[in-house]
C-alpha cells in the first residue's frame, strides 16, 4: 500500500459555527473507518492539519475538508508519498490554543514565530505538528486545549 502525507493550512470562517469537540469526534470516526491518521492544530483562527494513509483515502478526506464551509483560504502545503507515518495510532489528535509552550514551538519551527502561509515550509510545518503531537503523547493525551 502506498502511504501519503498531506498537510494543509486554512483559516476559520468565523461566520460559520465551530464545535471542535464535535469536529474531533466525527473526524476520529471517519478517519478510523478508512485507516487515516492525523494531527490538527487550531489557534482560534488558523487550522494546520496533517493527514496520513492510503492515497485515495487521504484524498477523499481532504476533499471533504475543502468543501467544509468552516474553512476559507485553504492552502495545500504538501501531498507526498511516505514510507512511514509520523502520526501513527492517531485517528485524529488535536492541539488547540496558543499557550506559552505553543508560542515557543511556533518560534522554533517558523522564522517569524507565526503561522504565515506565505512563509511556511513543509519541513517547518511538519516539525511544528510533530512537536505538539509529542507534547500530547508525553502527557498521555490526544486532545489539548490551552
Amino acid at each position: 500500500m502506498s502511504l501519503t502525507r498531506l498537510i494543509y493550512f486554512s483559516e476559520w470562517d468565523k461566520s460559520q459555527y465551530l464545535d471542535l469537540d464535535a469536529l474531533l469526534e466525527k473526524s476520529r470516526i471517519n478517519n478510523k473507518a478508512v485507516d487515516v491518521s492525523g494531527f490538527l492544530f487550531f489557534d482560534g483562527l488558523y487550522f494546520v492539519q496533517a493527514l496520513e494513509g492510503n492515497r485515495c483515502d487521504v484524498s477523499n478526506t481532504y476533499h471533504r475538508i475543502v468543501t467544509d464551509t468552516r474553512h476559507k483560504n485553504l492552502i495545500l502545503i504538501t501531498s507526498l508519498e511516505i514510507r512511514s507515518r509520523l502520526f501513527a495510532g492517531w485517528s485524529m489528535g488535536l492541539h488547540e490554543g496558543a499557550s506559552l509552550v505553543t508560542r515557543h514551538a511556533l518560534l522554533n519551527a517558523f522564522s517569524l514565530g507565526a503561522l504565515d502561509p506565505a512563509n511556511i515550509t513543509v519541513e517547518d510545518t511538519q516539525f511544528f505538528l510533530q512537536t505538539l503531537a509529542r507534547k500530547l503523547q508525553s502527557s498521555g493525551l490526544n486532545y489539548l486545549k490551552e
